[in-house]
């Protein structure tokens, strides 16, 4: 189905950002049963590939259907990591999104690579060092690829 993730998507890709519209359930669900396809992936592929969700257009709460709770809840359910942002206002929550997905890739690779010796355990350090506190991203004003609703609306 258009939209959708293939399997060769899933066999090469590191991470993956799927967005929805805080406003429409139906692109929430579609998020909803792609994370469930890459999980399943990554359990028969042996994969490391990251997910990040993300609830979009924050700046019309007044049209909100899904609650940020029911992201963080399917975020937390799958092991994912989860933002809430408003592309259109600023692109500052949408370079941490970005940001962080790249730091959980790098972290998952090195963990995958294993420490060797002594430079290896600090470049294991370092990398945990550049990943965001949930707090502090809450704290920011910011809920913690392609989706077909990106520009739905």
């Amino acid at each position: 189905e258009s939209g959708y993730i293939s399997d060769r998507q899933l066999q090469w890709a590191d991470g993956y950002i799927l967005v929805y519209s805080i406003c429409d359930r139906a692109s929430f669900n579609v998020v909803r049963q792609q994370v469930q396809c890459i999980r399943q992936a990554k359990q028969k592929l042996a994969s490391t590939a990251q997910i990040i969700i993300v609830g979009n257009k924050r700046d019309l709460q007044h049209r909100r259907t899904v609650s940020s709770e029911e992201g963080r809840l399917l975020a937390l359910s799958a092991d994912c990591g989860f933002f809430e942002v408003s592309a259109a206002e600023t692109y500052h929550g949408v370079l941490m999104v970005f940001h962080k997905l790249f730091e959980l890739i790098r972290e998952a690779r090195a963990l995958k690579k294993g420490p060797a010796g002594f430079k290896g355990i600090v470049r294991s350090i370092g990398l945990s060092s550049f990943m965001f506190p949930l707090k502090a991203v809450e704290e920011s004003g910011i809920s913690p690829l392609w989706n077909p609703y990106w520009n739905k609306d």
